[in-house]
């Protein structure tokens, strides 16, 4: 169970007391440095957020703008501010919320209902249910990334699909969720080996997926776009 630092102790013969205090000073260097992340992240929000709120200040306060660009304006700086909400989230919970069972289906219609709120269509095939262990706020974390990423880059209707691998050798049986959608602009899509995706978010879906033992992969095909995600299915 959790135990607080100043509250660690270890009683027995001197080399297991050792033992206790070195385990005591670790506990300490890792309390000092999850305060200081902490600090650090509190101090990232108001350095990114500050900038954020001074430009949407000047496009209100321009008069010349037409009503359309000031609504893009404004919605590509209420995008920036979700993603810096996003990404200090998981900066400060990915480390700490635990392994937990839990449906995938449930997450997915979760973030697919909100993309169609925002007015994009889906195609889905999904199973009733996709059992699984996995922290389910990192998880819809991921999720939403991915679809992100096909609103930001795609053209409608966006494709997604869900169904379970079965074991192969000592790999156990996974689920494959596969995103495919046309690229808005399939010029990139011309040049092989050039990703019509970059950035801070599909590493860190890539990097979820690892830390949940699974992977995540990528490419252009026939002016379209996929993402594949596999997980390891729960043992039932």
């Amino acid at each position: 169970e959790p135990v607080d630092v100043a509250d660690f102790r270890v009683r027995g013969p001197r080399e297991v007391r050792l033992l206790g205090d070195r385990l005591a000073e670790a506990l300490g260097r890792i309390e000092t440095q999850r305060r200081e992340r902490d600090l650090m992240l509190a101090g990232l929000s108001h350095d990114l957020r500050t900038p954020l709120m001074r430009l949407m200040l000047r496009i209100d306060l321009q008069d010349a703008i037409p009503e359309e660009e000031r609504a893009a304006l404004n919605a590509d700086v209420g995008e920036l501010d979700r993603r810096i909400d996003r990404f200090i989230e998981h900066a400060r919970t990915g480390a700490e919320e635990p392994m937990i069972a839990l449906d995938l289906v449930s997450l997915l219609r979760a973030g697919i209902a909100a993309s169609r709120e925002r007015g994009h269509r889906w195609q889905v095939e999904l199973p009733d249910h996709a059992r699984l262990r996995g922290q389910p706020g990192v998880l819809a974390r991921l999720l939403a990334n991915l679809l992100d990423n096909a609103e930001q880059h795609g053209a409608q209707p966006f494709r997604i699909a869900l169904d379970q691998r079965p074991a192969v050798g000592p790999v156990g049986a996974t689920w494959c969720l596969r995103l495919d959608n046309q690229l808005a602009d399939s010029g990139s899509a011309d040049k092989p080996g050039t990703p019509a995706h970059r950035g801070f978010g599909l590493a860190l879906c890539r990097h979820i997926a690892l830390a949940h033992g699974g992977s995540l992969e990528n490419g252009c095909a026939n002016a379209g776009y996929w993402v594949e995600l596999r997980l390891p299915a729960a043992e039932v």
